[in-house]
């Protein structure tokens, strides 16, 4: 997979373990970026850990909304697909803005990647929340005053 990335573009992850073991086993020589929790996967609220029928069985047509008709509908206590959206937006505005250099290797979640296919891509919520991306794929975007895609989900 190390193959596949930028040579000398700074690394930065969310602060979950699975993307700091992830960003540590790519980092080689590369230079790193604190965690940053901004680019974490979406919030559940009181869904976490909990299985889809458990989850059904109490709010049958809120799960389905939020499954089927991304956007607004969110978990009790957690995010709707365009909380994080607009979180992730963010941080990478951020980190665009505060980095010189010309390439980044973002680690971070499934949720997390697909706002930004999205964002390049022009999609609608559903249209990203059907998207697959694999764990360890590669996906490349590039902003040079508006956003293109590369390769996306590649897995080297």
């Amino acid at each position: 997979m190390t193959a596949c990335l930028p040579r000398a573009a700074p690394v930065v992850s969310s602060d979950l373990s699975r993307a700091v073991a992830t960003a540590n086993a790519v980092q080689g020589r590369r230079p790193r970026l604190a965690h940053d929790p901004a680019l974490r996967e979406i919030h559940f609220g009181l869904w976490e850990r909990r299985s889809f029928d458990e989850i059904s069985a109490e709010t049958p047509e809120l799960i389905h909304a939020f499954w089927e008709h991304p956007g607004d509908a969110r978990a009790p206590g957690g995010e709707s697909w365009h909380d994080l959206q607009a979180r992730v937006d963010g941080a990478v505005n951020h980190l665009l803005a505060e980095t010189d250099a010309p390439d980044l290797i973002v680690v971070a979640h499934f949720g997390t990647i697909l706002t930004q296919v999205q964002r390049a891509l022009r999609l609608t919520a559903r249209e990203a929340f059907g998207r697959r991306i694999d764990n360890l794929s590669v996906t490349e975007l590039r902003f040079d005053g508006s956003w293109h895609t590369g390769m996306i989900n590649h897995c080297p």
